[in-house]
């Protein structure tokens, strides 16, 4: 993929298994690399790779983690949706679906195990939260 690098330019991307989106700055991508940590035996599978260009407001450059580890839920499409307001990772976290979601994967069996991949994508939701606190904390996000 031919990535063109500029201040306000990024990558948009999506995990497969997870179903969460990922945007990387193509200043990040050229500098340092695609990196992911990944724990034990975890694996990603990327896919729909497609350049942004940011807008005056700077609708991609104020979500958080685009320099960073970097991942907000795909639900949370641009369109129609102030990037920057601090009322989104909440809704991620709490609403029907999701809270729907946690119910049914709750552990009544102690033979059993949770299941890794919804451990993961709760706490990614939760890292955006956290980031997302601290970037308005910061001055870095307006709500």
């Amino acid at each position: 993929m031919r990535i063109i690098a500029a201040p306000n330019r990024f990558v948009i991307f999506r995990d497969i298994h997870s179903g969460l989106e990922y945007i990387r700055s193509t200043e990040e991508i050229r500098d340092k690399g695609l990196y992911f940590e990944l724990d034990a035996y975890a694996y990603k599978v990327l896919i729909d790779f497609h350049e942004v260009e940011d807008n005056g407001e700077g609708q991609y450059r104020h979500l958080p983690f685009t320099s960073m580890v970097g991942a907000y839920p795909a639900s949370m499409k641009l369109s129609g949706i102030n990037a920057r307001s601090g009322t989104h990772p909440i809704r991620e976290l709490i609403n029907a679906q999701n809270l729907h979601n946690i119910f049914n994967a709750r552990v009544t069996d102690p033979k059993i195990k949770l299941n890794p991949e919804i451990l993961h994508v709760q706490s990614e939701k939760f890292r955006y939260l956290i980031q997302s606190v601290n970037g308005f904390v910061n001055g870095h996000q307006t709500p």
